[in-house]
């Protein structure tokens, strides 16, 4: 089976336990990171070693598996027998075995055990293992490492006999001088390492320990009499270095330590680091793409609108200032929420593209009757409203063609209904009040105060002033009502936006008057 890989948040962990130097403490970091957990109730571990936790292993199933009840196996229910709680939608799991047996038991109480099982099983496998790890420690610093009868000679080259104390635990296991060099390891140590005997170790020509490394571990264990995963480089007998992290303590002349080998941890670690900064620069590329793509969208829209715009008589700038006065106001929709006008983000800023669309349909009314400079007869005026129909039929194809909702959907209903009266006179539906989508009830009001505040062949451009009030007095009439008293509020706006555009205007035209 391929080894969990770690992630950020368990490596934050560990770093967590690694930094504290008491089991109890340790316990206490596990159960509030795992408490911590979506859908978590409570999380317990009960530690087999001790026998006031009110279990032994047999008490329990152990598999590596969740399961819905705990299935007791002897007499006893334990925990569960005096926390009923417990009897249903509990996940629990074993550590890895420690001398035969497994240690302890992680029990999380939550709603769904099984999709918390599936969700964390890496977390799990990969925490059980430390705690099991951490176990071992303690007990070895609950146990002296060499029986009191075992003093070595600190001038002898050959490592001395061993003592059952050495061989307690199954981890690496050494004692060194108070110089910090080697006198003797246990038979865990010399098969991590690939060694047979201190002697072999002080043969080598190169070094064991990385100097530096080593120099300044012993000056932190001069100061404190001990250090708690302090990293180092060991070498193997193959000549490759190993990265552990040492626990040690400095007592009577001696150093007695433990070695974790994290060599694999560390090359996870530098792994997940590429990765990341793989999935950075990837990320990077897809939003530079995904910017390009968005800029050549817009930029291929306003030239498909200009299509009907350089046909019309219609003033410079005009789909620029509809696309401005459109996303003032839906910002501020967006903002205060009305009613049941509830709109995100990507809603107005669908709206402030489409509405550049929204005239689209002229494309198809005869120059004959869009330049027209005097009023249309009833025939020219039915073909001149066909244009909302024209445009919806072209944006809907385009949208059927796409396979899929996109801003071309809003597009469609703006350019279809954006001429809808609030009181159902308009066209080309006779659509009434909340019946007319209300991306088309927000174009509407942008579009006459564009075309108020717009001069146009048969009439002069009317004053800010004039053409908000004539929109308030349209309230509920042929605007929506809700939106004239949002437009009311954000009036200002929409007159420093016809004042810009009007000195773009009149920058251009300078231009190309220069000689």
């Amino acid at each position: 089976m391929p080894r969990p890989t770690p992630s950020t948040e368990i490596l934050n962990l560990f770093h967590s336990l690694d930094s504290q130097d008491d089991w109890h403490r340790q316990r206490s970091v596990v159960v509030n990171w795992l408490g911590s957990w979506t859908g978590v109730e409570e999380a317990l571990f009960f530690d087999v070693r001790r026998s006031d936790e009110g279990f032994s292993p047999e008490d329990f199933l152990f598999s590596p598996y969740f399961h819905q009840t705990i299935t007791p196996l002897g007499p006893k229910l334990g925990y569960a027998e005096t926390h009923p709680e417990w009897k249903k939608g509990s996940l629990y799991y074993p550590l890895p075995p420690f001398r035969g047996r497994s240690p302890g038991v992680l029990l999380i109480r939550c709603a769904h055990p099984a999709r918390l099982y599936q969700e964390r099983r890496a977390d799990l496998a990969l925490l059980s293992s430390k705690i099991r790890d951490l176990l071992a420690l303690d007990e070895a610093a609950s146990h002296p490492v060499f029986p009191k009868s075992h003093q070595p000679s600190f001038t002898e080259h050959e490592a001395p006999t061993q003592g059952p104390g050495l061989e307690t635990p199954h981890l690496p296991v050494y004692l060194a001088d108070d110089s910090g060099s080697l006198v003797d390891f246990n038979s865990a140590f010399g098969l991590l390492f690939g060694y047979a005997s201190v002697a072999e170790i002080q043969a080598r020509d190169t070094p064991f320990f990385h100097p530096v490394d080593r120099t300044r571990e012993l000056q932190e264990l001069r100061k404190t009499n001990h250090v708690n995963g302090y990293p180092l480089s060991v070498q193997h007998a193959s000549g490759h270095f190993l990265k552990v992290r040492d626990y040690a303590v400095r007592q009577n002349g001696q150093i007695r330590g433990i070695f974790f080998d994290v060599t694999k941890d560390d090359e996870e670690k530098a792994q997940m680091r590429e990765a990341l900064r793989l999935q950075e620069h990837l990320n990077n590329a897809f939003l530079t793409a995904t910017l390009t793509l968005e800029k050549t969208q817009t930029t291929s829209i306003r030239a498909l609108a200009r299509l009907a715009e350089y046909r019309d008589h219609e003033t410079g700038w005009h789909l620029e200032r509809i696309s401005e006065y459109s996303r003032i106001l839906a910002t501020e929709i967006l903002k205060v929420q009305p009613l049941s006008f509830q709109i995100s983000e990507t809603y107005v800023q669908d709206l402030t593209l489409s509405s550049l669309l929204h005239d689209i349909g002229k494309v198809g009314i005869p120059d004959a009757i869009l330049r027209k400079k005097g009023p249309l007869s009833d025939e020219e005026w039915t073909v001149m409203k066909k244009h909302t129909e024209w445009g919806w039929e072209i944006l809907n194809q385009a949208d059927k063609e796409l396979g899929q909702q996109s801003f071309l959907t809003m597009a469609g209903q703006i350019a279809l209904s954006h001429h809808e009266r609030w009181d159902g006179t308009g066209y080309p539906r006779g659509l009434r009040g909340e019946e007319i989508p209300l991306s088309a009830r927000i174009e509407a009001i942008a579009d006459v105060y564009d075309a108020l505040t717009s001069a146009r062949p048969y009439k002069e451009a009317w004053s800010h002033e004039d053409s908000v009030d004539t929109i308030v007095k349209l309230k509920g009439i042929q605007f929506d009502p809700v939106l004239v008293d949002i437009f009311w509020s954000v009036q200002e706006n929409f007159r420093q936006v016809k004042q810009r555009f009007a000195q773009n205007l009149a920058q251009t035209a300078d231009f190309e008057a220069a000689p």
